[in-house]
């Protein structure tokens, strides 16, 4: 059932809001679980990556800050 379907009819506003949205007739819900579940099933894990591969790790560097020279204080 497509859009221009669940239009037709003589029912009310809140009855068609309710049956899109709770009923689903359109299976968006489960279109968006399946995009979901495959976007999450194809995420790597950079930093795993990154020590797997040597070619990779060449390229990190521990910090993008330089180091802090330690600073004196005074102490009275």
């Amino acid at each position: 059932m497509r859009i221009p379907q669940i239009l037709d009819g003589d029912r009310d506003e809140a009855a068609l809001i309710s049956d899109v949205v709770i009923a689903d007739p359109l299976g968006l819900a489960a279109e968006r679980e399946r995009a979901l579940a495959a976007h999450v099933d194809s995420d790597e894990n950079d930093w795993a990556a990154s020590l797997a591969d040597p070619k990779r790790l060449g390229r990190s560097v521990p910090s993008s800050m330089p180091p802090r020279k330690p600073t004196q204080t005074s102490r009275s």
